[in-house]
């Protein structure tokens, strides 16, 4: 009797002790705390995941009008006056032979990606994507933005406007709001 309740309680414990290390078991992955590291020949602290952009990189703004055809700007020969827009036309490159879709959301979509808009999966708006190739809304991680090119080329983004490129079944009020920051 001394020997059965001896492997009992032993029993008990090792379950005890295997399930106490089960439930502390996380996948998450562990960062170090300091995303710094020192440099002993500077004698500074280094950042060794943010590339810088090169020597003399020219910076960029890129603006997307909805509703807006091409010739309505003055800069294109429109009949509404953008002074501003002409200028900075005059000082760098003009681009005239964008595809527009018929809807802004995939408009953006091939602006932002520089791809047929059907091949980032919106072929349509988000809030009405459905299960077919090309129209369920959910861009592929393959295919990058030109912001998630250039951030990983040393440059900063910032999107204003509307985004308009989240599929439906990601928005929501608790999130998640790290979709659309990981595009811009």
């Amino acid at each position: 009797m001394k020997k059965l309740s001896f492997c009992l309680i032993l029993t008990f414990c090792l379950l005890l002790i295997h399930s106490s290390i089960q439930a502390q078991y996380s996948p998450a992955k562990q960062y170090v705390s300091d995303p710094q590291q020192w440099d002993s020949s500077t004698k500074k602290y280094q950042s060794y995941h943010l590339p810088s952009p090169p020597a003399g990189a020219p910076n960029i703004v890129m603006i997307m009008l909805d509703d807006v055809g091409f010739s309505t700007a003055g800069v294109f020969g429109g009949l509404a006056e953008t002074p501003v827009m002409d200028q900075l036309a005059k000082g760098g490159l003009r681009y005239t032979n964008f595809h527009t879709t018929g809807l802004c959301a995939p408009s953006r979509a091939a602006l932002l990606t520089g791809r047929n808009h059907h091949s980032v999966n919106m072929g349509h708006f988000t809030e009405t994507a459905f299960d077919a190739q090309g129209y369920d809304a959910l861009m592929p991680f393959e295919k990058a933005t030109m912001a998630e090119v250039l951030k990983e080329n040393g440059y900063n983004s910032y999107l204003l406007g509307k985004w308009h490129l989240t599929p439906m079944s990601d928005r929501s009020a608790a999130g998640p709001f790290n979709l659309s920051l990981i595009h811009i």
